[in-house]
Order: C-alpha cells, then structure tokens, then sequence
C-alpha cells in the first residue's frame, strides 16, 4: 500500500477498514481492503470538489464529483454528519449505503441555560453580544468567505456581537479583523 509493508497490516488483521478521505492513501486502503474481503466505511464531510472554485478551477467540479461518487461507490458505507451530505452524496449517483455519523454539540453540556455571564464579562463579552465563532485551518476553501459574510450581514442589521477566530492557515492574513 504506497511502498507500505502490508505485512504488519495483514497481521493486525482487520474485520473493518475506515477511510476518512479520498486521497492516495484512502484509494489504497480501499483497494487492500477489497483485495482481502474486509468491510470498508468510508466518511464524507469535506466538499473536497468546492476547493477547485478557490483557486478558479471550478470548471474541474464536475470531474471531482464523478471521481469523488466513484470512490464512495467503492465501500460498503458512506458516513455523513447529517442528512443534507446523504442528500447530496444521493443525488451525485453514490449508491452505497449512506448513514449518519453524528459527530456534533453535547447538547446537555452546551445547554443556553448554562451560560456563565461572569465568564463572559470577564473576556469582555457584553450579556446582549452575540458570539459568532469560527474554528478551524485557515483556508479559503474552509468557507471563510461564508463567514464573513455573515459577520457582515450581522453588523449590516445591528446585531450585538463578537466574532471568535481560533486557527491558522494561509488565509489568515485575508482573514484579518477589517472582515470581521
């Protein structure tokens, strides 16, 4: 598998292979597992075919979905956070099955009525503020240019906020405190 020794994964022995990208490495770990039989899973939840537009390839999308639906298409599962990527993955022609990996907030821990105004008062946040966070590498194919235009649309019609970026990356320099 790309120059790997694939004896020390044949003795590992796997029941179950999960691919988390469909990139070099995913295609070969695809294609050791089918080889051998084992179950293959594979997760979406990047738009890896969006990243083209950042860079003013979009007219290399469409090539990126047919060779993204042929890879998904290659596993026995597709894992997705929610259902507007099965949507999607459905409507590009993926005929694996597709289930919900849900990997979102605690909502108990993460509860409104736990909001520590103390704590928020002491970072400078004012009760009526809302807080507006990115997390995340600092790319434009992230959808930077989303969020501030959120945050724009925000200031645009008032609304108390604070804008929180925590990351880095090469977009950071475009991504300065004049966008947000």
């Amino acid at each position: 598998m790309l120059g790997l020794k694939n004896t020390s994964i044949d003795a590992f022995a796997p029941n179950i292979v999960h691919v988390s990208a469909p990139e070099f490495l995913g295609h070969a770990a695809v294609a050791y597992a089918r080889k051998r039989d084992i179950a293959t899973v594979a997760s979406f939840h990047t738009r890896f075919e969006t990243y083209f537009r950042y860079y003013r390839l979009g007219f290399l999308e469409p090539i990126a979905k047919k060779r993204l639906t042929r890879f998904y298409n290659r596993v026995e599962e597709v894992l997705v956070p929610g259902p507007s990527m099965a949507e999607l993955l459905r409507g590009w022609g993926v005929k694996s099955s597709i289930g919900i990996w849900s990997r979102g907030i605690d909502h108990a821990r993460f509860d409104p009525a736990r909001r520590d105004t103390a704590w928020r008062r002491s970072l400078g946040i004012a009760d009526d503020e809302m807080v507006v966070g990115f997390l995340g590498r600092l790319v434009k194919e992230k959808g930077l240019d989303v969020f501030a235009d959120v945050v724009t649309e925000l200031r645009r019609r008032g609304v108390p906020h604070r804008v929180v970026v925590v990351g880095q990356g090469p977009a950071r320099d475009w991504f300065a405190p004049s966008r947000t």
